[in-house]
């Protein structure tokens, strides 16, 4: 039984091309092959000698069972020194959708047709049982053949092609699959403009004899009914102030010019505002057994977002540090050192380039994130300079900030 996952909803352009027919086969024909984003996940050998982790492709009967069990196996590896297991199982990562009615779990507001949301929900029920581990073969085989899976009725076990061999894919290929899942994801959650403002941004007014002027953000009130702004208006040479309270959320626009898109905003501001809370809990020391394990999971579906492609340099840059902050919180050795590498290029990019405001908020980003992963109290003394001195306007970098001004092992 083969499930065709239809090309029209595949946005992305980089996406489209290598992925214009996704095919997921029953996981229980074990003579069907697996054919996922342009046959992302197929058949490979591995030539001797070839240092590449593979991504192993397996099945588990219950998803969300097996995904507690790789975070407590990760725990356990992490205690002992060893790189963490990545992984990644699509039915937990997408969500089911309610047509015309706003899930638990569904951020946007507004309702979808019932189409998208059957699409979506067949896309995740066909890839129900699926589970795939990047792993070297022989940590893996250690990992599948313990106590955990053998006196079980739901074993989590290795899905094969129809000669009996695993199934394996490279990782550039894996890459192309969840950024698929990653889109599909992104239709329900992307939040209108508002949601992602802050006090004292600049925004272009949508209503009111104003329309087309520029304003600031005076204060964001969160209700029930969703987000309220307070904006000000400099009238007469900037002589006079016009507060305009109660500005709802289809008001404002991004100023004109941007070329940060919406579906990249919310990215951006929803992982730094998870890490945020992560990095408060474990500075604070208010973490719980629970809280931790719930921190670890989402890390870990962050982490799924790093070659998510960003067009604007500012966000892109910012992206990254918050990137190199989860690879670190994750105790992904290898992951932390390359992207660590990245920031400092992106820095001596910045400073050859000059120092306008935006590239200044964004490089103590970047001074804050290579702090936290190597402790280097130069990045840590640069961000707390510019904040004292600069007064920032983002509160988000301010918290940052706050949070590495004692000097402790995050």
């Amino acid at each position: 039984m083969m499930t065709t996952i239809p090309s029209n909803i595949i946005t992305n352009s980089e996406t489209t091309e290598s992925a214009a027919k996704i095919a997921v086969s029953d996981p229980l024909a074990a003579t069907t092959d697996t054919c996922v984003a342009d046959k992302a996940v197929s058949p490979t050998t591995v030539s001797p000698g070839n240092k590449e982790q593979l991504w192993y492709v397996m099945t588990h009967l219950e998803p969300k069972m097996m995904e507690q069990r790789l975070q407590e196996e990760n725990t356990s590896r992490v205690a002992e020194g060893k790189a963490p297991f990545e992984f990644f199982i699509p039915y937990q990562f997408l969500k089911r959708r309610v047509a015309n009615s706003a899930a638990a779990d569904d951020a946007s507001p507004y309702p979808r047709s019932k189409s998208v949301v059957e699409t979506n929900n067949e896309i995740r029920s066909t890839l129900r049982e699926f589970v795939f581990i990047r792993a070297n073969e022989e940590e893996l085989k250690a990992f599948t053949t313990g106590d955990w899976n053998k006196y079980v009725r739901c074993r989590l076990q290795h899905y094969k092609d129809r000669n009996g061999n695993n199934v394996t894919t490279h990782d550039v290929m894996m890459r192309k699959f969840i950024d698929t899942c990653i889109l599909f994801r992104d239709r329900f959650e992307i939040l209108p403009y508002a949601e992602s403002v802050e006090q004292n941004d600049e925004v272009v007014l949508n209503t009111t004899p104003f329309r087309g002027e520029k304003a600031r953000v005076l204060e964001v009130r969160h209700t029930r009914d969703g987000i309220s702004l307070t904006l000000g208006i400099n009238l007469f040479s900037g002589t006079m102030l016009l507060r305009l309270p109660n500005v709802g959320r289809h008001d404002i626009l991004p100023l004109e010019g941007s070329t940060t898109t919406i579906a990249d905003t919310h990215i951006v501001d929803n992982t730094q505002n998870r890490l945020l809370g992560i990095l408060s809990r474990r500075v604070h020391r208010k973490g719980t057994e629970e809280s931790d394990r719930q921190d670890a999971a989402t890390l870990d579906q962050l982490y799924h977002y790093r070659h998510h492609v960003i067009e604007n340099d500012a966000a892109r840059r910012h992206f990254l540090a918050l990137m190199l902050i989860t690879a670190h919180l994750r105790h992904d050795a290898d992951g932390q050192k390359a992207l660590a590498a990245q920031a400092e290029h992106e820095l001596a990019t910045i400073n050859a380039r000059g120092d306008n405001r935006s590239a200044t908020d964004v490089r103590t980003f970047l001074w804050v994130a290579l702090y936290i992963a190597t402790g280097n109290p130069g990045y840590r003394n640069a961000a707390k300079t510019y904040v004292q001195q600069c007064d920032p306007k983002s509160e988000k970098l301010r918290s940052f900030v706050r949070l590495i001004r004692k000097r402790q092992k995050i």
